[in-house]
């Protein structure tokens, strides 16, 4: 793989660190009008919905002393108008960490799990509730119906996919790839569709065998087994599966009956990656160590080549054929809150970006190039959804 040098693109004015008070662990019709690549006489419509997370105006939620103790309320825009509202915290349906809810399909999408056991939740209105409690890793909404994929509370190992609350497969031991806020993973998380089909892949380790399984439609099937490797990704993509992994100082990514080392023959070793498509062909996203030197980069890869952002970064973003990335300390995020991967999107080869300034003078806005949507929310924003229509 020879790697070529991405410079950083700064797409805002004015210049915009990832900033982080609240512990995002714990814790429209509108928009702006592009010129569309379809040819002369095409228009092309950007739909954004952005998520936020409201306090009452006398609560200083960036101190947040009464974390999980206080009830706010949920929101969800489209472009500038408000859509929904739902309460959330204490004895409600939805919990106000910003990792909590997620927007899909132009939907509000929220968990809690409590006492009551697990409840999913579509725009405020109780859609799949379960008595055990569990954490969502993934959700995908197909042909009317809720896919959930979910880990025990307070496990690290294990899983349970399921149809509108009820049990498709369950397992105590095995690790799903990717979830919420991963690179490479979408707004379902560890769940996703290709070619219709509900898929999602994991890994399960012994001391004497690891191996990995794809998931599509319900129907597992072995993708590799090998008492050696140490797998990164699986995914399907155009109906066939792919795997990344590394064995014996070597990164290995194997698809379409072909074992590809993208390591440079071992020059480098990736630490991290997800596999997508990029510009028609199956590439790997994340980040590596160069062999010897120890420095360290990330970026996306693929037979013979590759970008590179050699000061590292937090966050890639792909739209399939165009890629941007924040790095810590990114101008574009100076002093701002910015909770989570899902604030910001990139359509159109442009990265929209929910950010909340930590003056609580200064409104939350939306920068999108180099404009501007700002919200009158006492609190923060939480999520961003383009959509681009021709």
């Amino acid at each position: 793989m020879i790697l070529a040098t991405a410079a950083s693109c700064v797409l805002l004015d004015p210049e915009l660190p990832l900033g982080s008070v609240r512990d995002p662990y714990r814790s429209g019709e509108g928009g702006t009008e592009e010129g569309g690549e379809g040819g002369a006489g095409t228009k092309a419509d950007t739909v954004f919905a952005v998520s936020a997370v409201c306090f009452p105006r006398e609560y200083d939620w960036q101190r947040d002393s009464s974390y999980g103790e206080v009830a706010c309320t949920l929101r969800l825009f489209r472009g500038e108008r408000m859509l929904v509202e739902v309460p959330a915290g204490p004895g409600t349906y939805a919990d106000g960490a910003a990792d909590r809810h997620h927007i899909i399909d132009g939907r509000l999408y929220s968990e809690i799990c409590d006492s009551r056991g697990t409840i999913v939740s579509c725009d405020g209105n109780p859609a799949a509730r379960w008595k055990e409690a569990e954490r969502l890793l993934g959700l995908v909404v197909s042909e009317g119906s809720i896919f959930t994929l979910s880990r025990p509370a307070g496990k690290e190992d294990g899983f349970v996919y399921r149809r509108n609350g009820e049990v498709l497969m369950k397992l105590d031991s095995g690790t799903p790839f990717g979830g919420f806020g991963h690179n490479g993973y979408g707004p379902g998380g560890a769940l996703y569709q290709d070619e219709g089909k509900v898929c999602f892949a994991y890994s399960v380790c012994s001391a004497w065998m690891t191996s990995v399984y794809g998931v599509a439609d319900g129907v597992a099937e072995t993708l590799l087994r090998s008492p050696s490797a140490k797998p990164l990704d699986a995914k399907y993509i155009k109906g066939k599966p792919a795997v990344l992994y590394n064995d014996g100082g070597a990164t290995v990514l194997s698809c379409e009956g072909r074992d590809i080392d993208i390591g440079q023959g071992g020059s480098l070793l990736w630490n991290n990656g997800s596999l997508l498509l990029f510009e028609g062909r199956v590439s790997v996203m994340g980040s590596w160590q160069f062999a010897g030197s120890g420095k360290r980069a990330a970026g996306i890869g693929w037979e013979n080549s590759g970008l590179v952002w050699e000061n590292g970064a937090d966050y890639i973003y792909c739209d399939g054929e165009s890629c941007d990335h924040l790095e810590p300390s990114d101008l574009r995020l100076r002093g701002c809150y910015f909770p989570r991967r899902e604030c910001g999107k990139l359509a159109g080869g442009k990265l929209a970006l929910a950010l909340t300034p930590l003056d609580t003078g200064s409104s939350p806005y939306l920068a999108f190039g180099r404009d501007t949507l700002r919200y009158p929310v006492c609190g923060f924003l939480s999520g961003v959804e383009v959509s681009v229509r021709k």
